[in-house]
């Protein structure tokens, strides 16, 4: 999850930074993002997860702002 994050350029991205993934790394980014501790976190398959940061006085915080199942997109 490290070399992936390194190569998106976070959390130094200007914008967005959109990673698309396949098990078991996919599910160790969130961890790490969302805990500080890459573990094997299950993510269903084409399920969306928007991770966002938001800046506090004690530094900037990392959340989970919502996760979109795939029917979410569908009409």
């Amino acid at each position: 999850p490290d070399e992936v994050l390194a190569v998106a350029g976070w959390p130094d991205a200007r914008g967005a930074v959109m990673l698309i993934g396949h098990q078991p790394w996919l599910g160790q980014l969130a961890s790490l993002l969302l805990t500080g501790v890459a573990q094997d976190l299950t993510i269903k398959k084409s399920n969306a997860w928007w991770i966002a940061r938001r800046q506090r006085e004690e530094g900037n915080e990392l959340y989970l702002r919502a996760v979109l199942a795939p029917d979410f997109f569908l009409d």
